[in-house]
């Protein structure tokens, strides 16, 4: 913030001044040399604050002003209290002032008043006892202290300050009574801790190491026993140290065995004896404690005593040791991670692997390890993704029931837990159900397998599944079943074309043509099928229909092939060398005379193209070519043309071809003038066909025309007025016919413009 100081005055009122340009100009002001900012302003209001009210001195001049004072002044506690008795603030004050005139006999009065209202306060004890302190009445203070932590045994200020003057009196011995009254209502750790300093400042061991064994059964801790073992490292002998933590190891086992911790101890009562044990170079005991703390520590407590040993063994110890040891190491390092991060289950499984290659593990260690995992269930809004790892431990953890504790019951009671706990309704994992499958299988049980792979189809249908259960069927020869499993296939991915190939190959592999027929027909019009799928069963469909020798079937189909494609030209010229792959009906009489007489029941259909079906050929080229005349698609007819001549390159004669060629058309370049003078050179195609079919429409009606003319002529009279209209007639055919010429005329005139033709060159031509 900042303001600009300015000695012009006041400002004007500019409400009713003109301002013009230069009035404006010179009224923009420039930044003050002297810019106030907010901490000047808090400076300076608080040079400038209000002082407080000094108040006056009230001087005593003699008695009786002292007792008036005295007298206001209680008046004026007691109204203060008697409006808020339950001010403690007010009753210390009436309290202080009382103890200010020296009146101790009115301060305890107040007190006691105080503590009439309300015993429990114990800013009221405090303040009590440090007045008859500071007055110097001991024994009213003891009273009082006794008085307190009689009525307030669990508040541990008022111990201490019971505690500390005794002390400060130097009476050792009610400092130890006040301890011991103190210990029967179970204070806290630090109480018992501070009742040993005691006794040690004074030299008395015994009575700490008396207050010790009833310190470690209040608080069976590791704690509590590494601060006796401390205590003994300072004030005993190395036999007191080893008996205190060999007392403590068992008696923290039996406790954690007794609250259902399996045993496990903490560290840190093995890590000190171990360190106490270095210091000694007891390396013997060291390594038994070692083994033990790998036994019986607790997991999240294994690390650092895992750390330590590694160390050990690579100084003293041998190799396989050392690779227990560090297994240990890695084990109690994937705990700790495990801890921070349970959905883990990379981590698990390394964890896992650990443990089962660790050579102390027994097998309850690794069932415990497994039920942890499967019992960390990922969340619900985790992807398929994230739930697959964990998916993997299950499998894992059943194929170690299965193989290595032969225990089938559980591996089955696992699998049902595991496909309850997956959410089929968002999706599923058909390894699961296959795998579960697979068990009953092995175990003999056909029926609960078909059960459990019947409920995926009702619960979840999966097509992996599915085709698992026809391969199952298929192999124990239930081709009825496999028919009802792949009707349930199709039903739900009806829009899969490889199904409804793979059902109808079914049929045809079992010889059921009609049942294969009826398939395709369902999947051609099928609507969820694309039309490139139908575009793949019309061509297996023709495929079978052909072995079947059904071949006006597949003439029918491969129509309704044209038709889906949209006409596509390779199709279509598919289409015509379609009929080479149908045999005349000689040949199929042949055929069925030759099955009647040969041994094999199924000999192979063997037939050379013949002429007619060459003739079919041509007359389906023919018919395409024709339609793309008519809807005149030069590109589509041309290649037509292309495809029949290959064709009778093929299976033609000289004849026959040259006869193809003469019709393919040529490329000719024409010239049009534009309507601003210019002109346009465009290419187009010009069929031999088209030109004949020209000249034979002009023929035809050159004779039409001549025939009327005659015709007009044997119909004249004798009349001369028939003369007259017949030579009116007459010249007036002669006239038509000099028109007629006079435009073929011109037609040629037209055609000097056109530019020499080009050969058209195929370009299927080699």
């Amino acid at each position: 913030m900042s303001l600009s100081l300015s000695s012009n005055g006041p400002p004007s009122d500019t409400s009713t001044t003109q301002i013009g340009p230069s009035t404006k100009q010179q009224q923009i002001r420039k930044p003050a040399d002297l810019q106030i900012t907010a901490e000047h302003i808090l400076q300076e209001a608080y040079e400038f604050k209000d002082n407080p009210i000094k108040q006056t001195d009230h001087r005593i001049a003699d008695l009786e002003e002292l007792h008036d004072f005295q007298r206001r002044k209680r008046t004026e506690h007691e109204n203060a209290l008697r409006r808020n008795r339950f001010s403690f603030g007010e009753w210390l004050r009436y309290a202080q002032f009382e103890i200010d005139q020296h009146d101790y006999p009115r301060a305890r009065s107040v007190f006691e008043r105080a503590l009439e209202v309300d015993e429990t306060n114990v800013s009221v004890w405090v303040r009590y006892i440090q007045c008859e302190l500071k007055g110097k009445n001991v024994n009213h203070a003891r009273n009082l202290l006794q008085r307190s932590v009689r009525i307030l045994p669990r508040v541990d200020k008022l111990w201490y300050l019971y505690v500390t003057i005794e002390e400060s009196l130097a009476n050792v011995i009610a400092v130890r009574q006040v301890f011991e009254n103190w210990l029967q209502w179970k204070p806290g750790y630090e109480v018992w801790l501070h009742y040993i300093q005691f006794e040690e400042r004074y030299g008395e061991f015994d009575n700490c190491r008396l207050i010790f064994e009833k310190f470690v059964v209040v608080f069976p801790k590791a704690d509590t026993w590494i601060q006796w073992a401390n205590f003994e490292k300072v004030h005993g002998d190395d036999v007191n140290v080893f008996n205190v933590y060999k007392l403590a190891v068992e008696s923290l086992f039996a406790a954690a065995s007794k609250n259902g911790a399996n045993g496990r101890l903490e560290g840190k009562i093995l890590v000190s004896w171990i360190q106490w044990e270095v210091t000694k170079k007891h390396w013997k005991r060291i390594e038994k404690l070692y083994r033990y703390a790998r036994d019986t520590l607790s997991e999240s407590d294994l690390l650092e005593v895992q750390s330590k040993y590694a160390k050990f063994q690579r100084q003293f110890g041998d190799k396989e040791s050392l690779e227990a040891s560090t297994l240990t190491k890695r084990k109690v390092k994937y705990e700790n991670e495990l801890q921070s991060n349970p959905y883990s289950y990379e981590i698990w499984w390394d964890y896992l692997n650990v443990i089962e290659e660790h050579p102390n593990t027994a097998e309850i260690d690794l069932k415990q390890a497994f039920d942890r995992v499967i019992h960390t269930v990922p969340e619900p809004s985790a992807s398929k993704s994230d739930w697959l790892p964990w998916i993997y431990i299950w499998l894992r953890y059943i194929s170690w029931e299965e193989v290595s504790n032969k225990n089938i019951d559980e591996a089955r009671t696992l699998f049902r837990d595991l496909l309850d706990v997956i959410p089929h309704k968002k999706f599923t994992f058909a390894k699961v159900w296959i795998k579960f499958a697979e068990f009953e299988t092995r175990q003999g049980d056909l029926i609960t397998a078909r059960k459990i792979l019947g409920r995926s189809m009702g619960v979840c249908p999966n097509a992996i599944i599915m085709k698992f259960y026809i391969s199952l069927e298929i192999k124990l020869k239930e081709f009825d079943r496999v028919r009802m499993i792949y009707n349930k296939l199709i039903e739900s991915f009806s829009n899969v074309v490889g199904y409804w190939l793979e059902y109808a190959n079914l049929e045809t592999n079992l010889g059921d043509d009609p049942r294969a027929k009826a398939i395709y027909d369902l999947a051609i019009v099928e609507p969820t099928l694309p039309d490139e799928s139908k575009i793949i069963l019309l061509n297996q469909y023709i495929q079978l229909q052909l072995e079947s020798h059904r071949f006006t079937e597949a003439r029918n189909l491969y129509e309704r092939l044209i038709i889906i494609t949209n006409e596509d030209l390779k199709t279509v010229i598919k289409g015509c060398l379609f009929e080479l792959k149908i045999p005349s009906q000689q040949q199929i009489n042949e055929y069925a005379q030759e099955v009647e007489h040969s041994d094999d029941p199924d000999p192979v259909f063997q037939f050379h193209i013949s002429d007619d079906a060459k003739t079919r050929v041509r007359q389906k080229f023919e018919s395409s070519i024709l339609k793309a005349k008519e809807n005149g698609d030069n590109e589509r007819r041309v290649m037509l043309l292309e495809a029949l001549r290959r064709f009778e390159r093929k299976h033609g004669d000289e004849s026959t071809v040259s006869k193809v060629e003469s019709r393919l058309p040529k490329i000719v370049t024409t010239v049009q003038e534009m309507e601003n003078g210019g002109k346009e050179e465009y290419e187009e195609f010009e069929f031999p066909d088209d030109i004949l079919e020209t000249a034979k429409e002009v023929e035809s009606f050159t004779a039409k025309f001549a025939s009327q003319v005659e015709a007009d002529d044997d119909e004249q009279d004798g009349t001369e007025e028939q003369e007259t209209i017949s030579e009116g007639e007459d010249h007036q055919s002669n006239s038509l016919k000099r028109r007629f010429e006079a435009d073929f005329d011109e037609e040629d005139s037209e055609n000097a413009n056109i530019a020499p033709a080009k050969r058209f060159m195929s370009r299927f031509e080699e």
